[in-house]
């Protein structure tokens, strides 16, 4: 809503133009209760379907049970998908942001939530989790937390996404590395083409 009204509607005059916006911009169940409103005065309709939505969808707590939810929902990735750990990294800061927006939002990815998370990553990376959690909690006194979590994965997707030594630079240098060994090996024994 916040997107909607300061993207179209602080641009229209007419209420019932922002009605119908709201309309076209809605689906489900958010646009059968905008659906309600459409025969309402046109002064009345536009206001109505935003008090209606804001009952319906305007909860804290029901925002970060959701985002929650749709975090623990997401696949996990192998430890050759680049794209999947960069995206992985992209989608975790886009929640931390929206929680830390969030009255108490942090307060709903606890250590079990976190503990899930962690399974969606390739072992390796899991293994270097496990050595920044213990420094944390000798070095700092502290449980580490979804930031924590959130800035171990955007480092690791820097690391690996690395235009000169990211793994898919090295990775396809190793694999031509290793295929021209086997070819020379291959050559040198009399098996040549």
């Amino acid at each position: 809503m916040q997107t909607f009204e300061s993207n179209i509607a602080r641009n229209l005059d007419n209420e019932a133009e922002k009605l119908l916006y709201l309309l076209k911009f809605t689906q489900g169940k958010p646009h059968s209760i905008v659906q309600t409103c459409v025969h309402l005065p046109e002064e009345q309709g536009y206001v109505q379907a935003v008090k209606l939505l804001d009952q319906r969808y305007d909860s804290p707590t029901q925002t970060m049970s959701s985002m929650v939810d749709k975090m623990l929902a997401l696949p996990g990735f192998r430890a050759d998908d680049v794209e999947g750990l960069d995206d992985y990294s992209i989608y975790l800061r886009g929640c931390l942001n929206a929680l830390e927006s969030l009255p108490h939002g942090l307060g709903f990815v606890d250590d079990k939530v976190i503990r899930k998370l962690l399974e969606k990553l390739p072992y390796h990376m899991m293994e270097r989790w496990r050595r920044l959690a213990d420094s944390i909690e000798h070095k700092e006194q502290r449980l580490p937390d979804f930031r924590d979590l959130v800035t171990f994965v955007e480092k690791e997707a820097r690391i690996t996404t690395n235009p000169a030594y990211g793994r898919q630079v090295l990775g396809s240098s190793v694999k031509s590395k290793k295929n021209r060994l086997i070819l020379t090996s291959v050559t040198s024994k009399g098996g040549g083409c």
